[in-house]
Formats: C-alpha cells, structure tokens, sequence
C-alpha cells in the first residue's frame, strides 16, 4: 500500500486512503468514493462508494419501499445528499476526475458551503448485505481534515479550508459599510497553496491574464533594514459578466455578490468555553445591500463600462499570495434588489423539499419521542435512537396523524 499518490494535470491532487474523490464509471457517470487503498503498480484504486439518491435508486431500487423518502432529495439550502455504501470498488486512477468534499449532515461548517462545487453531505448508509439503512452513522467529516499535518493527505484538507477562507473574506468584503464613492473593497490572503489555486482555475473556466509585477519587500536582518524588489509572475482573471456567476456560485456559494450593510449583532451570553450562537437577520427589500450585479455594460454609459462591477482575482504563485477586489454597487428597494436575488435563485417558491406523496424517514425525523435509526427493508422494521422498534405501516400511520 502506498501512503499517496500524485495524480497529474488536468487533475493535479494527491491521493491517500480516507481521501474522498469524483471518478468516472466506463459509462461515464460521476460517482463519489472513499480511498480504502492504493494500488500504485497497478495503477488503480479501492473505493468504498457513495451515491446520490438517483445512484441509489438505480442499483438497489428494487430493494426499496415506494412513497418514502429516507433522505431530503430536493432540499435547496443543502449540498447534494449522498449516501454510503457498506461495498468496494476498484477503479482505475485514470478515471479519478478530482477531489470531492463529503461532510457529515449536522456538522457546522454544511451552513458555509451552500452553492459550492463538489460539495456533499452524508446522514446515512446502506447495506446490501442485509437490506438495512442505517441512518446518523457517524464519521469525520472529509477524514483527511483530522490528519497528521505532516501527511501528503492534508493537501485535500488545505484545499478545502484555503477555499473556505477565500469564501469568508470575500463575503467580509461585502459586508461593508463603507462610504467609498467608487465602492470598492480588496484584502490580500497569504499563504495560499498553487494547489488551491489550481483547484479554482478548474472550477472557473474563464480565461486569466499573466503579467509580470513588481514585488517589494521590507526586513530587518540583524542590525540592519532591508528593501528587496524583485518581479514575479501574477495571474488574475474579473468575473463581472452574467456567464461568470454560475462559475462563481461554484466557488463562493449561491449568495455570491450579495452584502449587507447593516449591523449584525451575536452576542455569546453563554460563559462555555466553546459556545456557540447563530443570529440571523432576513434579508428586507427594504434594506441597503452591497451587490455585484453580474451584467453586461451600459453601452450608453461610458463610465459604467470603464468600472465594471465584479470580483477580481489575483494570485502570485512564487509568493503564494492572492487578492480579492470587489466592486459592488449599494441598492435598495424591490425594484432594484429582486432582479439579482432572482438571478441567483434565492426569491423561491414555497417547498418543503418533500414529495406529497412519500413519508420522510430522514435521521431527523421526530417520531414517537424519538427519531429514525434504522431500518430493515427485509423486514419491513424501524428501530428508533431509544431502540424500539415499529413497523413501517406504524411510522407512517403517526406520520399521518401528526400531518
């Protein structure tokens, strides 16, 4: 067994066992795996799978019940649902398209990463063996986050978490109250890796511009101060027109280009060392936001087509360095908001993520003062979290009679 291996352009990864990864079937549909083991002689890989509902469906369809849903299948707040499979798979890695990040259900960081590429969430498992769904199995989310920092099998893990920050800085960026007549924020992040760029520049398949910069540095060694300037080469791309922002959801997240400009207070009231506290503040037509508006020039205004509104991107590999600029604009009212939320399909008609027709047996569901642990499709059983046990026609009835 190897501990990880280098997989080259266009995929640019390293790869070790628990890292989770897109590949290609022979048909060519994408699956998620789970690197149990490298083969590197054979240039393969086991996998141990993880499907979409679809997926799921497809399989094992037979095996499951009609007019139940065991998971959320159209929930439009969340990362696409997968569940895990208790079977391997060897793959070649000339199949392996990229890295896939796979959280679990109830961990915190699912609320930062609405809208992004790649992203999943897992609350369940299936066996085959036995027919038995078993739901909150619990496993570490994205398990190369809880590596060794000094294993390969971080660079998934730092990928991850770079492209978090990058989110984060951006989104602070636009929630500004800032009384700048040209609108216009920027902050440079160090220390990001050329893999994560890399990484991006997939995600973004827009074209980027290479020039030579001037980098100026200032030290002190010993008992002298130092000015070095030296040139390095910077890539750096604009994403202003409505053609970016589906590449720009995939990288910021769905609400990409929106910010507030109101004060948003969370106070910790609780004296627990790790407490922690959401405070949420729906967004008003009345409000004043900070928008990029993702359009195509005014011809009519030259001025408005000399500033464009957009993000900028820049990155200095030699320095591992990159920039965020932001230039938005401040609306307010219906008129002037509802285009760009409907744009980014925030403004939705009322769903409850659940066909009329099927019973929801997520691992949330509250039943019987208690929720949904497993269940047994051989048997037709449902054992709940406080280990009893009631047939499917029983939860249904309940569901019915809470309904």
């Amino acid at each position: 067994m190897s501990i990880s291996l280098f997989l080259a352009a266009p995929v640019n990864i390293y790869i070790c066992p628990y890292t989770f990864i897109r590949y290609c079937n022979d048909k060519g549909e994408e699956y998620v795996g789970q690197i149990v083991d490298i083969h590197e002689d054979r240039r393969t890989v086991s996998l141990r799978q993880f499907m979409t509902t679809e997926q799921l469906m497809h399989h094992f369809g037979e095996n499951m019940l009609p007019n139940i849903t065991y998971w959320p299948t159209r929930q439009l707040n969340h990362p696409p649902y997968l569940c895990a499979i208790d079977q391997c798979q060897i793959v070649p890695t000339n199949s392996i398209n990229g890295l896939a990040f796979v959280l679990y259900y109830n961990d915190p960081v699912v609320r930062q990463v609405f809208g992004l590429a790649n992203t999943f969430v897992v609350s369940s498992a299936f066996s085959p063996a036995n027919n038995t769904l078993f739901h909150a199995k619990t496993f570490l989310s994205f398990p190369s986050l809880y590596a060794d920092s000094q294993l390969v099998s971080c660079f998934p893990s730092m990928i991850f978490m770079q492209l978090l920050t990058v989110k984060e800085k951006l989104q602070l960026l636009l929630h500004s109250r800032s009384k700048n007549k040209k609108c216009m924020q920027s902050c440079t992040i160090p220390n990001i890796d050329r893999l994560t760029w890399e990484y991006m520049t997939t995600v973004l398949q827009v074209q980027y511009i290479q020039k030579n910069v001037v980098i100026k540095k200032v030290y002190c060694c010993n008992d002298e101060f130092h000015m070095e300037k030296y040139r390095a080469l910077q890539f750096s791309t604009f994403l202003c027109l409505p053609q970016h922002l589906a590449m720009a959801q995939k990288l910021f997240g769905t609400a990409v280009g929106l910010g507030c400009r109101n004060i948003l207070k969370c106070a910790l009231k609780q004296r627990a060392a790790h407490a922690r506290r959401i405070s949420r503040q729906q967004i008003k037509y009345t409000d004043s936001l900070n928008v990029i508006p993702f359009q195509m020039g005014m011809p009519d205004y030259e001025y408005e087509e000399i500033n464009r509104r957009g993000i900028e991107l820049k990155y200095i590999p030699l320095e591992s360095e990159f920039s965020i600029t932001v230039k938005y604009r401040k609306l307010i009212g219906r008129t002037q908001i509802e285009p760009h939320l409907q744009m980014r399909n925030i403004v939705l008609p009322n769903d409850n993520g659940i066909d009329d027709d099927s019973y929801p047996f997520f691992a949330n569901t509250d039943i019987f003062g208690s929720t949904i642990s497993q269940i047994n499709l051989n048997t037709a059983t449902v054992i709940l979290t406080n280990n009893e046990r009631k047939s499917i026609q029983e939860v249904m009835g309940e569901l019915d009679r809470l309904i």
